[in-house]
């Protein structure tokens, strides 16, 4: 099928694990398997610049505005690195079991990522943190893994799905769970509030759009 006027591809060297335009629209980054951040020209599609973040790095998440990169060491710290300048703007240390799931609120004052409660077992845990690095709720997650995790954009509510199958939501503030769905069928993979905050699409295994409306 043939593309609409001003479709391109572009391409990277190496994988690429994530995807985000900058707050103007400008350009697209993203983070790769080689430990750099690429950031194109979204209209060119011409590679801008290329900022190393750290190839050891396991875990990591880009921003929605693609200004932040976080991402988990093979300590278990989680370190921020400041795509504007290339350097490390954050570092502190995280859980003794290694986070699988990371993720930012909208205002970047919370990150929460998700990891087992314990070294070994089948039980996960959410955990939130400010920008200070000071965690502020631990919020019990379900058997089996966080796949992954979304924040509202009021920043408020935190949702985490994973191979449970089942849909989970938390107060931010007070770690207050307010609502199980289990309705899904199979695990879900991606997720993502409308921008207005009054629906989350999620998506997994049984290849569906499911469209939630948060109020209900």
């Amino acid at each position: 099928m043939p593309g609409l006027p001003g479709d391109r591809t572009i391409t990277s060297e190496a994988g690429v694990t994530g995807l985000s335009f900058t707050a103007d629209g400008a350009l697209l980054a993203a983070p790769c398997e080689d430990g750099q951040v690429r950031l194109w020209d979204a209209r060119t599609g011409e590679l801008k610049r290329a900022i190393p973040f750290d190839k050891e790095t396991k875990t990591i998440t880009l921003s929605d505005r693609a200004d932040l990169l976080a991402g988990v060491g093979r300590d278990g710290s989680i370190k921020f690195w400041d795509l504007k300048t290339g350097q490390i703007s954050r570092h502190f240390a995280g859980p003794t079991a290694a986070m699988r799931t990371l993720a930012f609120a909208p205002d970047r004052k919370l990150v929460a990522g998700a990891a087992r409660s314990r070294a070994t077992g089948s039980e996960y845990t959410v955990r939130i943190w400010n920008d200070l690095g000071t965690q502020q709720a631990t919020l019990p997650a379900g058997l089996g893994g966080i796949s992954t995790i979304a924040f509202s954009p009021d920043g408020r509510t935190i949702v985490a799905t994973g191979l449970d199958t089942d849909l989970r939501a938390w107060n931010t503030q007070n770690g207050e769970l307010l609502r199980v769905m289990d309705d899904l069928p199979l695990a879900t993979f991606a997720m993502g509030f409308s921008p207005d905050g009054k629906y989350l699409a999620t998506a997994g295994a049984d290849r569906i759009l499911y469209l939630w409306d948060t109020g209900t």
